[in-house]
């Protein structure tokens, strides 16, 4: 069997989380999930490991871009997917200017 995949799933809403914390489980992706951004850099700083990020772009405090901005600038390079509704052509190309992906 292949090595679970750790995923950082980060959104304010609480039932995205739940759903896709569900979803993820039973494809056998071990998932933590935070609901702020900064939740999510708080467990980083208290040596959280994970292979990808997976975060909602539009959120109360510190949005999704804001939390690319903070992981560019640390020693984590894990993968990062972004997730928005709406109109996304702006976030869009900061992410492609700093190797994320926006979904």
């Amino acid at each position: 069997m292949a090595d679970l995949v750790d995923l950082a799933l980060i959104d304010d809403d609480e039932a995205v989380l739940d759903a896709l914390l569900h979803y993820l489980t039973r494809q056998n992706v071990r998932t933590s999930c935070f609901n702020a951004a900064k939740n999510f850099l708080t467990a980083l700083d208290h040596g959280g490991q994970f292979d990808c990020i997976v975060s909602d772009v539009r959120m109360p405090g510190m949005t999704g871009l804001d939390l690319l901005r903070r992981r560019d600038r640390s020693a984590d390079k894990s993968t990062a997917l972004f997730r928005s509704a709406g109109t996304i052509a702006l976030e869009n190309a900061h992410c492609s200017a700093n190797s994320a992906k926006l979904l």
